[in-house]
């Protein structure tokens, strides 16, 4: 599935876009400090594609706005 697909697929999950934005931002850069995969994926996929098949499959969920500053 390419990256415009994973992020249709995302929105559904949550639909505000700066929200979803938020989200993929910060879990990027926790994929880039080191974080494993919470998904299984390809040897060299992108953290943007990692980050999004993570909220799709219910794996990344943001239980409170305050985590993210969006309070």
């Amino acid at each position: 599935m390419n990256t415009q697909n994973l992020i249709a697929e995302a929105r559904k999950v949550y639909p505000n876009r700066f929200l979803l934005s938020k989200i993929i931002i910060d879990r990027v850069k926790q994929l880039q400090d080191g974080s494993k995969p919470k998904v299984e994926v390809e040897e060299k996929a992108l953290h943007l594609d990692i980050a999004l098949k993570e909220i799709i499959e219910g794996k990344l969920v943001v239980s409170n706005l305050e985590e993210l500053g969006l309070s």
